[in-house]
């Protein structure tokens, strides 16, 4: 019998962690995948019975595996991202959040024939997004930096928001007083509010202090981590029941927000972890359904509710929550395009019906089969026609897109401060922990990390990156950066300096590509920037004027040299060694002298 139990609990991360790896070689949605793997490793073939092999545990396990998720959503939320969406951002998960509980409770009455206290319990768990599902998503389309963390900032925050409401309608689904129950509203909401955001603050602090004090070594500064959002988490539970999700949001914004600590043995923490615990949860709670269940609401009453989900619910609510914004239409219809359900909403389905079986509401199981119907459903929509409904909108950068910088050496945090001046975002990534703390106390963005890394990976693909200038003083880094990012981004967007030896070499076992546009000059190499920087050359920003063509701007300005400039539609143009420099009236150049 320990063996069995044994062999089950070692199966779930294993054909998790399998169901992943063939989501990535195949590109589909991973949500679809693990659900798969959970439904043959579950009711299939009985391989896995998550109920039995975890009994009583089987509620804190998942609460726990949610923690975690929501915490990694947290460390992706940048304050700076909130400049020109915040109050969009706002709406929608206010606004937007009653209008969409409103339809679906109203549709889950009328349309799925459930009861009342079931109806508002379903409307409730189905305004929670899914921000594990909307971020691999956002990686294979194209959007402005703003509409992108829109997205993201909405799909993570909706998770507490949702969580928060469905407690405050708990009552009215199992309360027989509904006197009662309505009083306890307004205590409830600012008990969560108040416990969430102090033990967040306060767990948040701890690692701050832990780190700064060097009470936690770099190698276990991801252990002490994992075990401090537990206890958040689980603490904030314990004062005020829901807080805890609200907590480690707050925990994880904290952390990546503040500048005076470096935090990236959290942020791995983040990357690593992630995989792990989606895969884990999915697997069990796959593997925990009847397809019996599944089969019975899979009727025309059912997709009546869906297509009011996908065609009237979440346009509704975008549309009103974005009045009067930045907003075009086009982005407007694309984010009414992008509300699949996913592993938060299933786990936090699962953990309240189960709460609601226990006490004494049996058809409350129904919840959980439908909640998987919906997100298996909306998953798949979304993600097979998110990119083309993204092209058919024709949506694409108005800012002329975004610059990453690899190295944040002397010459890329000046030239970072020009970019930023003349309106464009910049990115620097280094793993020089001193180049990253004088680039964040010149206000610039900072990441001490590698650009081989997944988190960077994601602010790149989520972040309206256009552009990548490899500077760094390693030929093979810069090579293999533009090898990397040319797939991601496109071969005439990447550039590099150009090497040190003109013989372009590449690093041992590849070959040259032709995406690797050498930057501003055949002989501007480290070497020769930092030569030219000791003769105390520096960047400019240049107006163009009707009276300054090219042979007016050599012969005013010789021995300088033209790196980028921007036009009056904010479009960037970058000098390759290949390329001349085009003036024209009203652009803004950047030039070294």
């Amino acid at each position: 019998m320990n063996e069995t139990i044994l062999y089950g609990i070692a199966a779930i991360p294993i054909i998790g962690v399998i169901a992943q790896w063939i989501a990535w070689r195949t590109r589909i949605p991973s949500i679809i995948i693990l659900l798969i793997f959970g439904f043959l490793a579950g009711p299939v073939t009985g391989l896995i019975d998550p109920s039995q092999l975890l009994g009583k545990i089987m509620f804190p396990v998942v609460s726990i595996l949610v923690s975690i998720i929501v915490f990694e959503g947290g460390l992706s939320l940048k304050i700076a991202d909130l400049k020109n969406i915040g109050k969009v951002v706002r709406n929608l998960i206010t606004i937007g959040t009653l209008i969409t509980f409103s339809i679906i409770a109203v549709s889950s009455y009328y349309v799925l024939d459930l009861s009342v206290p079931l109806s508002i319990m379903f409307g409730a768990m189905m305004v929670i997004t899914g921000p594990t599902v909307i971020v691999p998503m956002l990686r294979h389309v194209k959007l402005s930096r703003h509409l992108g963390s829109l997205i993201r900032w909405e799909g993570i925050l909706i998770a507490p928001v949702g969580a928060i409401l469905i407690v405050l309608v708990y009552p009215f689904a199992t309360a027989v007083n509904f006197h009662q129950a309505l009083g306890q509203i307004g205590i409830t909401l600012v008990m969560i509010i108040l416990t969430g955001n102090l033990i967040g603050i306060l767990g948040a602090m701890l690692i701050l202090f832990m780190i700064r004090k060097k009470w936690a070594p770099d190698f276990l500064q991801e252990s002490i981590s994992l075990i401090i959002v537990i206890g958040v988490y689980t603490i904030a539970n314990v004062i005020q029941d829901a807080s805890g999700i609200l907590s480690v949001v707050v925990m994880g914004m904290l952390l990546v927000n503040q500048k005076k600590v470096l935090v990236k043995h959290i942020i791995v923490f983040k990357e690593n972890l992630r995989i792990l615990a989606i895969s884990t949860l999915f697997i069990i709670l796959a593997a925990d359904l009847e397809l019996s269940d599944l089969y019975s609401h899979l009727n025309s009453r059912f997709f009546i509710f869906l297509l009011i989900l996908i065609f009237v619910a979440r346009p509704l609510a975008v549309f009103i929550s974005t009045l009067g914004s930045n907003l075009n239409w086009r982005e407007k219809a694309f984010a009414a395009w992008m509300a699949p359900r996913g592993i938060v909403t299933a786990s936090i389905a699962s953990l309240f019906a189960l709460r609601m079986v226990s006490e004494g509401i049996p058809e409350a199981k129904e919840l959980v089969p439908l909640s998987f119907m919906v997100i298996i459903c909306t998953v798949t929509i979304y993600g097979l026609t998110a990119e083309k409904f993204q092209k058919i909108l024709k949506l694409s950068r108005s800012d002329g897109g975004a610059v990453l910088l690899v190295g944040a050496n002397l010459f890329s945090r000046m030239l970072a401060k020009a970019l930023h001046d003349i309106g464009v975002f910049v990115m620097l990534v280094d793993t020089n922990k001193d180049r990253i703390i004088r680039a964040r106390l010149a206000n610039l963005v900072a990441y001490h990390n590698s650009i081989y890394s997944e988190d960077i990976l994601e602010e790149v693909q989520m972040g309206g990156i256009t552009y990548m200038l490899a500077l760094t003083g390693s030929d093979d880094v810069n090579m293999l950066s533009n090898i990397q990012y040319e797939e991601i981004l496109s071969r005439d967007t990447v550039f590099r300096l150009p090497p040190e030896q003109t013989s372009n070499k590449t690093p041992d076992g590849l070959q040259n590509t032709g995406g690797t546009q050498a930057l501003f000059r055949k002989d501007m190499t480290y070497t020769q920037l930092n030569t030219m920087l000791q003769d105390g050359k520096q960047i400019e920003i240049l107006e163009i004027t009707k009276d300054l063509d090219m042979d007016t701007f050599k012969s005013k300005y010789p021995e300088t040299v033209a790196l980028m400039g921007i036009n009056k539609d904010k479009k960037l143009r970058i000098v390759d060694a290949g390329s001349t420099p085009v003036f024209k009236e009203g652009d803004k150049w950047l030039i070294f002298r």
